[in-house]
C-alpha cells in the first residue's frame, strides 16, 4: 500500500515538473525569434535637438525685435532733435493764422489797449507780438522770404474782429473788395466787374463773384463793392419758409392788404429775427424748418449798413440808386433794392423797373424773392424778383434772400470766385 503511494506521490512530482519548464519556455522564444530591442535614444536626442532649435529661434526673434525697437527708438529722438534745430515751411494762410491767434492772447492780457469804439481800429505788429513772446519771428516760419505782418483789430457789437495781414515778396493778404477791384477783373462790355456810379458792379449771366464762409457751406453772391468800400453780398440760397412783405391795414384801399413802406413792416421785423436768430422761439414768427442765416464768422465779418428802401415807381428808368436810396433803413441784413437787380443785367434794353428785357444775361434772375422797395403809386404793392421785376400785394408770402454787407477787411483765404472754387472769406 505504501509502495502505492509513494509511486503515486512521484508520479504526481514527475507531471508537474515539467509543467514548470514549460511555463519558462513561454518566455525562451529561442535562437530562431528575431527580436530587436527598442532603442529610445534617438528619439529623446531628436526632441533635445528641436527644443534646442525652438530656443535659438525664439532668442533670434527677440533680438530681432530689440534691434528694431532701438532703431525706431533712435530715429524718434534723432527726427525730435533734428526738428528742434530745423525750420517747417509753413503756409502763408498758417502765419495769418498764427498772427491772429498771438494777436488774441495779447488782448487777452491787455483787453485796455482794445478799441473801445466800432470806429476805432487797433493794430498791432508781428515784431511787437514777437518781442512780448506771443509768436517766433515770422522768418522762422516762412523760409527764404522777407516778410512782414500786422493784425488789425476792430469793435464789432460786443465783439472783437481781428484781420491779420502779411507781405511775403508777392504775396499780400487781400481783402475781397481789393480782389473785386483788381485791374484785371474791370470790364467794359460781357460778364464781368463795371465800374458804374461810383461802384464795382458785377453784371452778366455767368460772372465769378460765388463766396463762402470759411466755416460754412452756404454760398453767396458779390453784388459790388459800394462807394463805402463794403462788399454787398446777396444769399445764393433762399430761406425755408415763405413770408409776408406786410400785413398791416392799408387805410387807402380799406383793406388789410399791407402798406409798401419798409419801416416797421412785417419783413424788417422777420429780418430782425432771422439776424438775431429768434425767429423759431417767437410766437408771432414761429417757422420750424427755417435754417440759421448766418453763423457766428459771418457776424464778426458784416458791417451795419443803410438799406436803400425808398418806393419806385415801376415806369421809373433810374439805375443808380437815387429812389431808393432816398429812404434808408439802417440795419445788417436787408433785402436787395431794385435798382442793384436792373444793374445785373447788360441787356441794353432793360430800361425801368418792370421791364421783363431785364431778366436777360443776369445772374440775379432766380427763383422768386422779395426785393426792397415799395410801388410808390400802388400802397399795397411790393417788388418781387423773379425772371424779372414785377409787383405784388404786400401781404402774400415769398421766401427771401439777405443781402448784407462785408467789412472792408473781410480777407480772401483762396479761391477763384466760381460755384466750384468761391472766394473763402476768412
Amino acid at each position: 500500500m505504501e509502495d502505492k503511494k509513494l509511486e503515486t506521490e512521484e508520479t504526481v512530482s514527475e507531471q508537474e515538473e515539467p509543467k514548470e519548464e514549460e511555463k519558462v519556455d513561454n518566455y525562451d522564444l529561442g535562437d530562431d525569434y528575431d527580436y530587436e530591442p527598442v532603442d529610445n535614444s534617438e528619439t529623446s536626442e531628436e526632441t533635445t535637438n528641436k527644443s534646442s532649435n525652438d530656443n535659438e529661434l525664439r532668442e533670434k526673434i527677440i533680438k530681432m525685435f530689440k534691434i528694431v525697437f532701438i532703431a525706431l527708438v533712435i530715429i524718434l529722438v534723432l527726427g525730435f532733435i533734428i526738428s528742434l534745430f530745423t525750420k517747417k515751411n509753413y503756409s502763408y494762410s498758417d502765419v495769418e493764422d498764427i498772427m491772429k491767434k498771438a494777436a488774441e492772447n495779447y488782448f487777452k492780457d491787455n483787453s485796455g489797449k482794445l478799441p473801445k469804439t466800432g470806429d476805432e481800429v487797433v493794430e498791432i505788429t508781428a515784431d511787437v507780438l514777437v518781442s512780448n513772446k506771443y509768436m517766433k519771428r515770422i522768418d522762422q516760419y516762412i523760409k527764404g522770404e522777407t516778410c512782414t505782418g500786422k493784425v488789425s483789430v476792430e469793435k464789432v457789437d460786443s465783439d472783437y474782429n481781428y484781420t491779420p495781414v502779411l507781405s511775403c515778396g508777392d504775396y499780400t493778404t487781400t481783402a475781397l473788395v481789393d480782389m473785386v477791384r483788381k485791374t484785371d477783373n474791370i470790364v467794359t462790355e460781357g460778364y464781368g466787374v463795371y465800374y458804374i456810379n461810383d461802384e464795382y458792379v458785377y453784371r452778366g449771366k455767368d460772372v465769378k463773384n460765388y463766396v463762402r464762409f470759411e466755416d460754412s457751406d452756404k454760398l453767396w453772391r458779390i453784388v459790388k463793392v459800394d462807394s463805402n468800400n463794403e462788399a454787398v453780398l446777396i444769399s445764393d440760397f433762399r430761406t425755408n419758409n415763405s413770408f409776408y412783405w406786410d400785413t398791416r391795414y392799408n387805410n387807402l384801399v380799406k383793406r388789410t392788404n399791407g402798406i409798401g413802406v419798409y419801416h416797421n413792416s412785417s419783413i424788417s421785423g422777420v429780418l430782425d429775427r432771422l439776424y438775431n436768430n429768434t425767429l423759431n422761439s417767437d410766437s408771432e414768427y414761429y417757422y420750424s424748418k427755417e435754417k440759421t442765416i448766418l453763423t457766428d464768422q459771418e457776424k464778426t465779418n458784416i458791417v451795419e449798413f443803410k438799406s436803400c428802401v425808398g418806393p419806385r415807381s415801376e415806369v421809373d428808368s433810374s439805375k443808380d440808386g437815387s429812389t431808393e436810396c432816398a429812404v434808408t433803413e439802417t440795419t445788417k441784413l436787408s433785402l436787395l433794392p431794385v435798382y442793384d437787380f436792373l444793374n445785373a443785367s447788360i441787356d441794353s434794353n432793360c430800361l425801368s423797373t418792370t421791364d421783363p428785357n431785364c431778366q436777360n444775361y443776369n445772374y440775379l434772375n432766380s427763383s422768386g424773392y422779395w426785393l426792397a422797395n415799395g410801388d410808390s403809386e400802388k400802397t399795397d404793392q411790393v417788388y418781387f424778383a423773379s425772371t424779372y421785376v414785377y409787383k405784388r400785394r404786400a401781404n402774400t408770402k415769398s421766401p427771401i434772400r439777405v443781402v448784407i454787407h462785408l467789412n472792408p477787411n473781410a480777407m480772401v483765404q483762396s479761391g477763384k470766385g466760381t460755384e466750384e472754387e468761391p472766394y473763402i472769406i476768412r
